[in-house]
């Protein structure tokens, strides 16, 4: 579509696809996983699953991104070396990324498990959900591997740790809520000043069209046919496949991409496209995502929230 219907170059349109794969987990704060103990009275499979396609996109989108900066840096398909990228930049780099979050998840959790016996220190505060973010982030990056994705296990990991008590689960995921809630002020007054600045005028009638297709169209479609194979209820799927809010992992993406090379065409049109598609799911999703949650919490045997 981005070749044929936007007339972008082959390199822009593998980044104008992977740019719109994550999605935000802030502005998703509302349709993903409640607090551990509330989680374990009713167990709901939309919000898991959107919980986990936000962690997973944020990590599997780079790859994609680094793609369609090696092919407009090597000039052609002819000359991209596609071996080095399947097994260096997505399989190794996506393996690293797992495996250090996991590591430092478990780690992280016999700690907190043991260091009171051992030394009588009780460390039971919130603050450490953002400091281990940056710390598995960091660490995952000097090993080579992808620190989204590392982050992700490693919460990931901590959450499901039986060692870490239930009270101090809810601590952490109250701190990460109350933080998600000021990253969403701030994160809404940055976009509207872009707005404001005329970001939206940079694209045609092509590329707000596309951007309406793709939040009212494309990413439920793409969504219903990963959920092909999936035996669930077709409301459920309807529901996973439409709730996929974007964010500023687009912008993060693609403010990446274009600092690593120039070679990019109509590089401000990727971004005015971005934004028409963040700015029609902030506000379709803004509106929707509550009715769609608190309709599937009224009937949770009737759409089976609880059958993982």
């Amino acid at each position: 579509m981005g070749l044929i219907f936007l007339a972008l170059s082959v390199p822009a349109s593998l980044l104008l696809a992977a740019i719109l794969t994550p999605t935000d987990p802030v502005l998703a704060s509302d349709v993903q996983l409640d607090d551990p103990e509330r989680e374990d009275k009713l167990k709901d499979k939309i919000r898991f699953s959107l919980t986990a396609e936000a962690g997973l996109n944020d990590g599997l989108a780079f790859p994609f991104t680094y793609l369609a900066v090696l092919v407009v840096q090597a000039g052609s398909f002819a000359a991209f070396n596609f071996g080095n990228w399947f097994w260096n930049t997505l399989l190794l780099k996506i393996a690293i990324g797992i495996l250090v979050g996991i590591l430092i998840g478990r780690f992280i959790g016999y700690i907190l498990t043991h260091l009171k016996k051992w030394k009588g220190i009780q460390t039971y505060d919130g603050f450490l959900a953002l400091s281990l973010t940056f710390a598995v982030y960091g660490i995952s990056e000097l090993v080579h591997g992808y620190g989204f994705m590392a982050v992700f296990f490693a919460g990931l990991s901590l959450r499901y740790s039986e060692n870490v008590s239930g009270k101090y689960k809810k601590k952490m995921h109250d701190f990460n809520h109350e933080i998600e809630r000021l990253l969403i002020v701030v994160w809404i007054i940055l976009f509207g000043g872009t707005i404001m600045n005329g970001i939206l005028d940079i694209t045609d009638w092509k590329g707000i069209l596309f951007s309406a297709a793709f939040v009212l169209i494309l990413r439920p479609l793409a969504g219903m046919i990963a959920l092909a194979g999936i035996k669930d209820s077709l409301k459920n799927k309807l529901a996973i496949s439409f709730l996929g809010i974007r964010g500023v992992g687009s912008v993060f993406y693609l403010s990446w991409a274009f600092m690593q090379t120039d070679l990019f065409e109509n590089k401000y049109e990727l971004y005015s496209i971005a934004a028409y598609i963040i700015l029609f799911s902030i506000i379709l999703h803004g509106i929707t995502a509550p009715s769609i949650i608190n309709y599937f919490k009224k009937n949770p045997k009737k759409h089976k929230l609880g059958d993982f």
